[in-house]
């Protein structure tokens, strides 16, 4: 070693080595082409690669966990529903509602979501329909644009016939209207309902006790809190109907209910209905004599089908193998004539090992534009999951992102709403004590993954213009709030976070409060 520095010939290998490299000079980071389809760049911010070799920011939400919250202190409780309840004075509302098993009595709670969208709270049951007792199969269908929800039961009190209630919620609490029926004399099973935004109508599917069991649809228009139910009910399957349910897609407006056709195998299958003016109410017409099937498989008892942004999503338990794989498969419409039809990708299937998973639930997220699909996880002590479905332009599925939301047995019943005013979801389920709990989640959605974050912007660049990356082994200075001497990680909103959000996307080591050493 000479004085000036090393004079050597070969190989050096250096066997140790002190500091984190952040201050070496002359290490050069990468260029790219700016996109900013997604959002300006600014200068510091983290970026992804995309799959056109431009870069850009990371847009998305991160993951919101609440923890469980009591809704029901009792030991019976039954036959769960829930559903939004829209805003009220200033407040994103649910409502649940339970067939109390102790006396068979249906009652209904409004869950009040908090100031930091985290956590909620509830006010005090009301009777939905006084004392009257109610069967096992019930709905909460949230009326659009208003603060009133309608509670769709079977009338145990009155052979179990189809029943509806308007409630309207105010604050904490909820006013029931005046009982109606929608099926009189006779049992209604299998009950789902959706409402025709088109029309301003309730639409309710059933399945007919009074009438070999056919699956037949109802039409209801709300006055005030009461409803009215055209005398003609609109049968859509001829043969014995399992579950059902029912959902309205907005583009075409167009009604879809998708049902378990026990007169066929127990088969998947779907039809497509529209309303039209027979002459004073608007009435149900099929779109084709036969369903369509969806799959070749006989179903379990849990068919869903929710509807957004164009896109129709069904669920159902693939009963092929000795267990209940739930199955998810996403259709468009496209007009034809005076028709709609609809195409379908291909299907996916909840990841739980090849068991089974349990009271599967659907909601569509309109916020992040996603389907979210709720089970109890036979793989894991049918613990609650969430999972997001994933569509491709050709509506081919995939679903990622499983979450365990907490660690009690939800295989007895359970139910999941959706609230667009606070972007969150809430699960609620039946514990093994027979209480109720609930917890609220923000789901996960992003465009940043652990293979496409890349770096940070160097400065600021409009669309188009050669960026300047700095990426791993270099220091970012720009940065706030970091906490020196700790992992950093990536979240769904482009946030640096000290907590792993389950995506594994590590940002670097805080060098200081402003200041990361990107590692990647």
């Amino acid at each position: 070693v000479l004085a000036g520095g090393i004079n050597a010939v070969g190989t050096i290998t250096a066997t140790s080595y002190s500091g984190d490299g952040s201050g070496l000079s002359g290490v050069a980071g990468l260029t790219a082409i700016a996109s900013t389809i997604s959002g300006p760049i600014t200068a510091n911010a983290p970026l992804i690669l995309n799959e056109d070799g431009t870069v850009g920011v990371i847009t998305g939400f991160t993951s919101v966990l609440g923890t469980p919250t009591e809704f029901n202190p009792g030991t019976n409780t039954e036959s769960l529903s829930s559903a939004s309840a829209g805003t009220e004075g200033g407040s994103h509302k649910f409502v649940i509602a339970v067939k109390d098993g102790a006396n068979n009595i249906g009652k209904a709670k409004v869950g009040t979501v908090g100031a930091g969208l985290s956590s909620i709270s509830f006010g005090s049951f009301v009777n939905v329909n006084g004392t009257s007792t109610v069967g096992g199969s019930q709905v909460v269908l949230h009326i659009p644009g208003t603060n009133k929800v309608a509670f769709i039961f079977q009338d145990q009190s009155n052979g179990l016939e189809g029943a509806c209630v308007i409630g309207t919620v105010s604050g904490t609490s909820i006013t029931m209207g005046t009982k109606s029926n929608f099926r009189s004399g006779s049992t209604a099973g299998n009950i789902s309902a959706t409402y025709d935004t088109q029309r301003d109508r309730i639409i309710v599917a059933y399945q007919d006790h009074g009438d070999s069991y056919k699956g037949k649809i109802a039409v209801g228009t709300i006055s005030g809190t009461s409803v009215t139910w055209n005398a003609a009910t609109y049968e859509f399957y001829s043969g014995s109907c399992g579950s059902t349910g029912l959902a309205f897609d907005t583009t075409t407006n167009r009604i879809i209910v998708h049902y378990r056709a026990q007169g066929a195998g127990d088969r998947p299958t779907y039809k497509v209905a529209s309303t039209w003016d027979d002459g004073g109410s608007w009435a149900v017409r099929y779109e084709s004599d036969t369903g369509t099937l969806i799959a070749n498989v006989p179903a379990q008892n849990n068919n869903r089908v929710i509807a957004g942004d164009g896109n129709v999503i069904f669920g159902y338990e693939d009963q092929t193998t000795s267990n209940d794989i739930s199955t998810v498969v996403a259709g468009g419409g496209v007009g034809i004539g005076t028709t709609v039809v609809y195409t379908l990708g291909t299907a996916a299937t909840v990841d739980t090992g090849g068991v089974n998973a349990n009271k599967v639930n659907m909601v569509y997220n309109s916020v992040v534009k996603k389907a979210i699909v709720s089970y109890a996880n036979a793989n894991d002590s049918n613990y609650p999951y969430t999972s997001v479905v994933n569509l491709s332009a050709s509506r081919n599925a995939t679903i990622t992102s499983p979450t365990r939301l907490t660690t009690f047995d939800s295989s007895n019943y359970a139910t999941l709403a959706y609230n667009a005013g606070s972007n969150r979801i809430l699960f609620s389920a039946r514990l093994e004590s027979g209480h109720g709990d609930s917890i609220l989640q923000g789901v996960r959605s992003s465009n940043v993954t652990a293979d496409n974050f890349i770096g940070f912007s160097k400065a600021s660049y409009a669309n188009g213009a050669t960026a300047d990356i700095q990426v791993v082994g270099q220091k970012n200075t720009g940065q706030v709030g970091l906490i020196t001497a700790r992992k950093h990680y990536v979240a769904g909103n482009g946030s640096l976070s000290i907590t792993n959000d389950g995506q594994n996307i590590f940002a670097g080591i805080g060098l200081s409060s402003n200041s990361i050493l990107i590692k990647g």
